[in-house]
């Protein structure tokens, strides 16, 4: 499950002395899984998490990143966390 994978990259990123290196592959990673995690609430017919995890996955997107507070990407990150987690019993095979 991609989520699960999601979840411990998140884990990793909300120590504080992560470098920040770890952080643009983490955005790389997570904007991937949740454009797919996207398609695949889209394909069933899930539109409001079709948008929560669109919206996700433009939050972590590499190309035109989000720049702010370590601070606040631990809100946000803890926040996915919730979200993948949530979606692992809502995107059933």
């Amino acid at each position: 499950m991609p989520q699960v994978v999601a979840i411990v990259l998140l884990g990793i990123a909300l120590n504080p002395s992560t470098p920040y290196e770890y952080y643009i592959f983490l955005r790389c990673v997570l904007c991937g899984i949740f454009a797919y995690l996207a398609y695949w609430s889209a394909a069933q017919k899930k539109e409001g998490w079709t948008w929560t995890l669109g919206i996700t996955a433009v939050a972590y997107n590499p190309i035109i990143p989000i720049h702010a507070t370590r601070d606040f990407w631990s809100v946000v990150n803890l926040a996915t966390i919730i979200i993948a987690a949530s979606s692992i019993v809502v995107l059933k095979k």
